[in-house]
């Protein structure tokens, strides 16, 4: 406004006060002098043409006193000889903002007292517009304090100029939501959100990360564009392909303040498969208690994203990693494996999302009332998990006609259990043992039961990786002649034979179809 001496600036507002004397080109001299010369003249004229002489200085006085032109541009006029204040009206346009004109009306040179501009509320009470145009220019004299104001001239206030000076130098609060220090991994990634305050004047212009010389950081992705409105919020996340830090990162606007973040790049997390025990991490084909699969984190930071990474020895098998999303330092998670399909004990690979190992680990099947050694082609083959009470071959020394295949165990096992060298004994014949456990059960030929320590003693140690083996030779079911049998040894498969009425350990087997 610009405002007078005789009424208390206020915001907004132009001030002007009065000049002293009488300026004769103004409207009050006129009038006074036409009221002096007519009393002067009236004691020389006669009564009528005295009253016809004051009427015509009253009009002379009236048209030099109201009739100043109003110009087109005036927006407002100083009326008081005095001086007064007058409000500076602030009027949005097109692309910017009315100038403000004032003409000196009061019929007496005045002075601009002091103007208050408007500021930045006034101005945008709705924030400001990304990009505005340069302030215009042109009109007339611009208002200044301490400048006369002739009668019947006009300044302006430009109110363009003001405001578009305001916004320029309007400062965006920005801030950042996530902590100001944060540790990551190499394989993994941080994200810091910065949000620009509701009540920020202005939009954040070309929010950017600045990154200090020799650090290996790269912002991957952010979504902070041109511009970030009050309220507003963007990301930045960063990557990193060594470990460092602390780094300090800067981010600012082109016109906002600056905010720190501290970022420390670890070596990934190395993780480690703890439980069960290797012997038991078998799953149940068609159970719904899963395989409950520990996976620790020993690592500084945390984990993200454990699961089965590779199963394609087991594909059917079903995961539920729902609760290896994200693993603590130090502490663990469990993977929960199924499956509805047998397989031969399968190797399957766990990883997350950024760890630097992916450590393997056996699944054994069990199926039928034994485990998975052999599976394709809508069937297979299982062992028993357990060692019978030892047992002799047969009772006594005899050759026994179609008991001498290395493959077919079942055939070898039908002849030996019909054979009276068997019945005789039963509680001492193996093959007569394996029978009794079911219709199907029978005592292994050398290549089944070769096939079954290969795959459930893969780790050739003891114990077995699974299924119990001893370091012991094992009865199969084929025959070598009237005396002997062979034997396989556990857990390196080795060939071996013994005379039949030895006593030996042995393992059941039974074939299946899916």
């Amino acid at each position: 406004m610009l405002a007078t001496a005789c009424a208390p600036a206020a915001a907004q507002t132009i001030t002007t006060t009065g000049i002293a004397g009488v300026p004769m080109g103004g409207a009050f001299a006129l009038g006074a002098l036409a009221l002096l010369l007519t009393v002067l003249a009236a004691r020389s004229l006669p009564r009528g043409a005295r009253m016809a002489l004051l009427l015509a200085a009253v009009a002379l006085a009236g048209s030099q006193w109201g009739g100043q032109p109003l110009l087109a541009q005036v927006l407002a006029r100083f009326t008081q000889p005095g001086g007064e204040t007058l409000p500076i009206p602030v009027t949005p346009v097109a692309n910017g903002f009315e100038p403000a004109h004032f003409e000196n009306a009061s019929g007496r040179d005045l002075h601009v007292a002091a103007i208050a501009p408007p500021g930045f509320a006034a101005c945008f009470p709705g924030g400001v517009a990304p990009v505005l145009p340069p302030p215009v220019s042109g009109g007339p004299a611009d208002c200044a304090a301490g400048q006369p104001l002739a009668a019947g001239a006009t300044c302006q206030v430009n109110v363009d100029a003001i405001c578009k000076a305001l916004a320029a130098q309007a400062v965006a609060n920005i801030s950042m939501v996530t902590p100001s220090t944060l540790n990551f991994s190499v394989n993994d990634s941080a994200s810091v959100v910065v949000t620009n305050a509701a009540g920020s004047p202005v939009a954040a212009q070309n929010v950017a990360a600045q990154i200090p010389g020799g650090s290996n950081l790269v912002v991957a992705t952010t979504t902070c564009g041109a511009t970030l409105a009050p309220g507003a919020s963007c990301t930045f996340t960063f990557i990193a392909a060594t470990p460092e830090g602390p780094t300090a990162v800067t981010i600012s606007g082109d016109n906002s303040n600056t905010v720190a973040v501290s970022l420390t790049v670890v070596p990934a997390p190395t993780i480690a498969i703890t439980g069960p025990v290797q012997p038991s991490r078998v799953i149940a084909v068609g159970d719904s208690t899963p395989l409950a699969l520990e996976v620790t984190n020993n690592g500084a930071v945390t984990a993200t994203g454990i699961t089965v990474s590779d199963k394609s020895a087991a594909p059917d098998m079903v995961v539920d990693a729902s609760g290896c999303a994200s693993v603590a330092p130090g502490t663990s998670c469990t993977l929960l494996l199924t499956s509805n399909t047998p397989y031969a004990p399968a190797t399957v690979t766990i990883a997350g999302s950024n760890t630097a190992n992916s450590p393997g680990t056996l699944v054994a099947f069990s199926h039928r009332g034994g485990l998975v050694f052999e599976a394709g082609g809508g069937g297979g083959k299982v062992v028993g998990t357990t060692d019978p009470l030892p047992g002799s071959w047969i009772g006594a020394f005899a050759d026994i006609p179609g008991a001498d295949s290395a493959s077919d165990g079942a055939a070898n096992t039908s002849a030996i259990v019909a054979n009276a060298s068997c019945t005789g004994n039963p509680a001492r014949c193996a093959a007569q043992q394996c029978r009794a456990t079911g219709a199907d059960w029978y005592l292994p030929a050398s290549d089944e039961l070769v096939a079954a320590v290969a795959a459930l003693c893969s780790n050739s140690a003891t114990p077995c990786d699974f299924g119990n083996f001893q370091n012991s030779y094992y009865w199969t079911s084929q025959q070598l002649g009237i005396a002997d049998a062979r034997t396989i040894q556990a857990p390196s498969g080795g060939l071996g034979d013994a005379a039949k009425i030895e006593s030996r350990r042995y393992r059941c087997v039974r074939a299946f179809t899916n």
